[in-house]
């Protein structure tokens, strides 16, 4: 069998038997991997503290016959966010689960990106990070048109998951000048802050496009 090494990010982990578990990885170079960690789960093994989110990992791992590979090493290295970010980052990891797919080469990259976001932005910084992959993975439209019909230079309203103009949409949520610049001002820039009402206008528009892309999210999902 052949034995594979990369730096990945751990997504998630399930249980399987009493003592190991199935671990779903984002590597640099080969993409989304599953991995059996045996024996990850009892107390002394060397996998259960290394194998830990939000930390960047070295792996070894070899392949198997019916496609799940095997855990062969695993090293933790630093942490991506610092402690008080920790219940928000786990949000984004468990939402990238359902975001990344397969043979998807740059999704590595997309979420080390995300959470860099994360971590350098304030309470911006979880609208920040999904914002950032949802426009990676081509969810998001130009600001400059409705989405629907095209029309240019008219106001602009959010709803059901799309930028739309009046004759389009519901009109939900005015999407005005202001907004727009706030939004990507904070994408460039960490130090550009939100008023807190441009803030909930635009929280409402990410989890309106995750549920508008079939991504269930609870309406906490900001905290």
């Amino acid at each position: 069998m052949a034995e594979y090494r990369d730096e990945g990010l751990l997504l998630r982990s399930v249980a399987y038997s009493e003592s190991s578990w199935i671990c779903h990885v984002v590597t640099r170079e080969h993409g989304l991997i599953h991995v059996m960690a045996r024996g990850a789960r009892r107390a002394k093994s060397p996998f259960r503290a290394a194998l830990s989110p939000l930390y960047v990992l070295q792996l070894c791992w070899r392949s198997g016959r019916t496609g799940m590979g095997q855990l062969q090493e695993v090293q933790r290295h630093a942490c991506l966010l610092d402690e008080r970010k920790h219940l928000q980052g786990l949000s984004l990891l468990s939402l990238a689960t359902r975001m990344i797919q397969e043979g998807e080469g740059q999704s590595y990259s997309m979420l080390r990106a995300a959470l860099d976001l994360l971590r350098h932005r304030g309470q911006e910084g979880l609208c920040a990070a999904v914002w950032y992959c949802l426009r990676e993975e081509g969810l998001l439209g130009d600001w400059s048109h409705c989405w629907s019909c095209g029309t240019y230079g008219v106001p602009m309203y959010w709803d059901v998951g799309q930028l739309c103009c009046a004759s389009c949409g519901g009109q939900q949520v005015l999407v005005s000048e202001g907004l727009r610049k706030g939004i990507d001002g904070v994408m460039r820039d960490a130090h550009v802050r939100l008023s807190q009402q441009d803030l909930a206008s635009w929280k409402y528009m990410v989890l309106s496009l995750l549920r508008a892309h079939r991504m269930r999210v609870s309406a906490d999902f900001f905290g």
